[in-house]
């Protein structure tokens, strides 16, 4: 909770990222967002992670989820796969996975404000 969002504000301070505003909270406990890229770490499926994200993004939105390397990409209503980066950190030689998608204008309009 608390450590990671004091984290990131360090983060955003070192990179100069004057626009990133960590949010604490229960995603559907908070109000629209309309972020331009959303990241969420361990809390549920591919699918259900974009379908909650998508009330949060404005039109061509990026998601960042990060997963196990066994996971695989999914094909999801409203998104498009940008990119399925594989990576292992260099303390482990665990594979993991970083998936990047972009909600499309369609998906945006039929979300609504």
């Amino acid at each position: 909770g608390l450590k990671k969002i004091q984290f990131q504000k360090h983060m955003a301070r070192m990179l100069m990222l004057k626009n990133l505003v960590p949010v604490h909270g229960r995603i559907e406990e908070i109000g629209c967002l309309r972020a331009d890229c959303f990241h969420a770490r361990a809390f549920g499926s591919i699918a259900s992670t974009l379908e909650k994200a998508k009330a949060h993004l404005l039109p061509g939105g990026t998601v960042i989820l990060p997963r196990g390397g066994t996971e695989s990409a999914v094909d999801v209503q409203g998104f498009l796969l940008l990119r399925d980066i594989p990576y292992t950190l260099p303390s482990s030689d665990r594979l993991s996975r970083v998936f990047l998608y972009r909600m499309t204008k369609d998906a945006a309009e039929n979300e609504g404000p």
